[in-house]
Order: structure tokens, then C-alpha cells, then sequence
């Protein structure tokens, strides 16, 4: 009822009210969200004026709109859960008998045989055991595991300075404890994918990424100096859906501001508690 005397002051006042939601009980105490517009009616000669509405019921699409969000986030919690144990199983079986089979091959080289066939052997076995250890780093970040989200980020941004050549100034701060676990993920995973973005197409001389919680959110930022884009022109890829993906996973926003030729910034900021928008 208060929302409503708002809405009408605001049409009494001359103004057009174009699908405002609102929620309401039903007599059964069941909730009913409805979209309100509302325009006022001029005066028609006699001193009478009033306002014509339209209220549509959008209870089934905004119950259709969770069910999905529900659902996506469920496949997204369970791809990840897929990936952990592929990861576990790639690194603790395939990469542990690799490793054994590369000893093997260096003990019989150093006791004769023919040594540099056997030592290009031993080589190219500890190439793959190399592979299938950045595939199982790939799939799940183990390392969130082990020392947590900064020292993940810390260790990824480094490896990007190493590979790329491009110095990153990372800023951690006021860092919570006991972060969600899809927290932690989502936001090592969208600093993964910028950084790929900014080393394929940005051209840029640095990047600052900055980690901190901001209030009753997680926020993580991520700015270069770069080429920049713009947001009209260039057609959203695979990479920007994936990032806006994780984001609405955990309940978060992420938002890209990109000029031409001055850089861009990915903002992305995460409730620190469940279910929270």
C-alpha cells in the first residue's frame, strides 16, 4: 500500500509510471509480484482528471527466473565438483606413475644402454607429467585449496609477469576469512580469464589488480592500460558471458568500463554471505 501512494503521488504529480514491480499478499498469504504502470488522464474541460493503470501478474516468470538461476547455479557447483575429482585423479594417479616411469628411465640411462635415447625418453615423459599437471591446475585451481584466494591470486599474477612480460601490481586488502569456497573460485576464474584477455588483445604495459573486502561484499578489481574497447561496437565474446556467468553464480554484478585507447576496468563485487544480493 505504501509503494502504491508513492507510485500515485508520483502520477497526481504529472508524471508516467512505466512497469514498476512491486509484491503484494494474496488473501491466502501467498506473495504476488505484479508489474505497475500508471499514467495520468489530463483534465477533460470539467475539473475532472484521474490516471489509467495497467497491472500485469509476473509472479510465474519471476518463480520461473529463480528456478533457473537455481538450477544454473547447481550445474555450475557441480561441473566444479567434476572438475576437483578429475583434477585429484590426473595429478594423485596418472602424474605419480609418470613420475616413477621418468626415474625408471634416468636409473637405466646412468647403468649403459643407449643413454640418449633413453634420456629423450625420460624427457618426454616429464613433458607430459608437466601437461597433465597444468591440466589438473586448469580444472581446479588447487591452490585456492591450499593457501587460499590472495596467495592464489599472488601466485597467478606472477606467472602472468613471467609469461607474458607485463609487470601486474597486485593489491590485497582487508581480506575476510572463511570465504565461501564458489566465492573463491569465481573470482580466481574471472581474474584467470582477464588477464588471458588482456594478454591476447589489450596490448597493454601493466596491470593493477586490487582484492578487498568493501562492507558486507567481496571486490575484486582488475585494470590495464591497454588498447580498450568499445562496448557498442564490439560484439561481446565467449569470455565476457563466462565472466558475467560466474558473477550471477554467487549472487554477484560485474561490471566493464573501456575506452579506446585508454584501458579498460572489470569491477567485480560479491556478497560475503550466502543468498544475499
Amino acid at each position: 500500500a505504501a509503494q502504491m501512494r508513492e507510485l500515485l503521488a508520483l502520477v497526481a504529480a504529472g508524471q508516467t509510471v512505466v512497469a514498476q514491480e512491486c509484491s503484494c499478499s494474496r488473501k491466502d498469504g501467498s506473495v504476488l509480484h505484479a508489474s505497475v504502470s500508471i499514467a495520468p488522464l489530463s483534465d477533460d474541460g470539467a475539473g475532472n482528471s484521474g490516471a489509467i493503470a495497467l497491472i500485469e501478474d509476473i509472479t510465474g516468470r519471476r518463480r520461473a527466473e529463480e528456478d533457473l538461476r537455481t538450477i544454473t547455479a547447481a550445474l555450475a557447483t557441480a561441473r566444479e565438483d567434476e572438475d576437483r575429482r578429475i583434477a585429484c585423479d590426473l595429478h594423485d594417479d596418472i602424474g605419480q606413475r609418470l613420475a616413477m616411469l621418468a626415474v625408471d628411465a634416468g636409473r637405466a640411462a646412468a647403468q649403459g644402454g643407449t643413454t640418449e635415447a633413453l634420456r629423450l625418453f625420460q624427457a618426454k615423459i616429464l613433458h607430459i607429467a608437466e601437461g597433465i599437471r597444468l591440466i589438473s591446475h586448469r580444472m581446479h585451481p588447487s591452490i585456492l585449496d591450499d593457501l587460499g584466494l590472495g596467495d592464489a591470486l599472488e601466485c597467478l599474477c606472477r606467472e602472468f609477469e613471467t609469461q607474458e612480460g607485463i609487470p601486474v601490481d597486485f593489491h590485497p586488502e582487508r581480506l575476510p576469512g572463511g570465504l565461501r569456497p564458489e566465492v573463491a573460485t569465481c573470482l580466481y576464474r574471472i581474474a584467470q580469464e582477464c588477464l588471458r584477455n588482456i594478454s591476447k588483445h589489450a596490448r597493454a604495459g601493466d596491470v593493477t589488480l586490487r582484492l578487498a573486502a568493501e562492507g558486507d561484499a567481496i571486490e575484486l578489481s582488475i585494470v590495464d592500460s591497454g588498447a580498450g574497447f568499445n562496448r557498442e561496437e564490439r560484439k561481446p565474446g565467449l569470455g565476457l558471458h563466462s565472466m558475467e556467468e560466474r558473477a550471477r553464480h554467487v549472487n554477484g554484478a560485474l561490471t566493464i568500463a573501456s575506452t579506446p585507447g585508454a584501458g579498460t576496468q572489470v569491477v567485480v563485487r560479491v556478497p560475503l554471505q550466502a543468498g544475499r544480493p
